[in-house]
């Protein structure tokens, strides 16, 4: 599944960007390679992973979690 949106953060900027976009931590969902988040304000799946000192964030429109198992 491609994603909506991806971009590259900041880990320091990364909780206010999930506070700005709503989005609370699926911890069910979620797995070692990614953790997974979603908004109900924008009913947006965000897909979250660590990338060489930065988070990426990719953004989708049904949740990411069977595509990573």
């Amino acid at each position: 599944m491609e994603p909506l949106k991806s971009e590259v953060v900041d880990p320091i900027y990364f909780r206010a960007l999930m506070q700005r976009y709503g989005g609370e931590f699926m911890a069910a969902k979620s797995n070692n390679l990614r953790h997974i988040y979603f908004s109900r304000r924008l009913n947006r799946w965000f897909g979250v992973s660590a990338e060489r000192g930065a988070v990426r964030v990719n953004h989708y429109s049904e949740c990411p979690c069977a595509f990573s198992k």
